[in-house]
C-alpha cells in the first residue's frame, strides 16, 4: 500500500509541474506551428511559381515542336533509308566474301540493282493520272481554281511515268534476242 501512496504522489507532483509549465509549452507549440505554417507557406509560393514555369515551358514548347518535328521527321527518314541500304549492302558483302571463299562463282547480275518492272511503272502512272482527273473533277464541282492547278501535279507526273513505260517496252523489245539465234 506504501508503494501505491508513493507513486500516486509522484504522479500529483508531475502534474502539478506540468500544470505549471503548460503556459511554456503551449507557447512553444504555438511557434512550432507559426513556423511550420510559414515554412509552407513559401513552400507553396514555391510550387506556385514552379507550376508557372511548367505552364510557360509547355506554351513555348509546342511551337518549338511543330517547327522541328518535319524536319526531324525528313532526317529520321533519310537516316532509316540509309542505315537500310547500308545492311542490305553488308549483307551482301558477307554472302559474296563466303562466295570466294568457297571458291564458287557468282552470277552476271549479282552486283546489278533490281530495277523497277513496267507493270509497276504502268500501274503507277494510271493510278498518278486518275487521282489528278479526280482532284481536277473535285475542284471544278466545287467550284475552285486553285484545287483544279493543284490536280494538274499528279496528273503531269502520271503522264510523265506512262511516257517511260512505253521507252522501256521498246528498249525492252528491241535489246531482246531474236529466237534461233544463240549469244555465245
Amino acid at each position: 500500500m506504501r508503494k501505491l501512496i508513493c507513486i500516486f504522489v509522484l504522479c500529483m507532483a508531475g502534474l502539478s509541474l506540468w500544470a505549471g509549465n503548460n503556459d511554456s509549452i503551449q507557447a512553444k507549440i504555438d511557434n512550432r506551428a507559426a513556423s511550420e505554417m510559414a515554412y509552407y507557406d513559401s513552400s507553396f509560393s514555391t510550387i506556385v511559381a514552379q507550376e508557372s514555369f511548367v505552364k510557360t515551358f509547355l506554351k513555348n514548347l509546342v511551337p518549338i515542336v511543330a517547327i522541328s518535328f518535319p524536319f526531324l521527321f525528313a532526317v529520321l527518314t533519310v537516316f532509316f533509308v540509309l542505315w537500310y541500304k547500308y545492311k542490305d549492302n553488308k549483307r551482301r558483302y558477307v554472302v559474296l566474301e563466303k562466295a570466294l571463299e568457297a571458291g564458287r562463282d557468282l552470277p552476271d547480275n549479282f552486283f546489278q540493282t533490281q530495277r523497277k518492272m513496267p507493270h509497276n511503272r504502268l500501274s503507277n502512272s494510271v493510278m498518278l493520272m486518275g487521282v489528278g482527273l479526280g482532284v481536277a473533277i473535285f475542284g471544278a464541282i466545287i467550284d475552285q481554281i486553285e484545287v483544279c492547278a493543284l490536280a494538274v501535279i499528279p496528273f503531269i507526273l502520271g503522264v510523265g511515268q506512262f511516257v517511260v513505260y512505253i521507252i522501256e517496252k521498246r528498249e525492252a523489245k528491241q535489246n531482246r534476242p531474236i529466237e534461233g539465234e544463240r549469244q555465245g
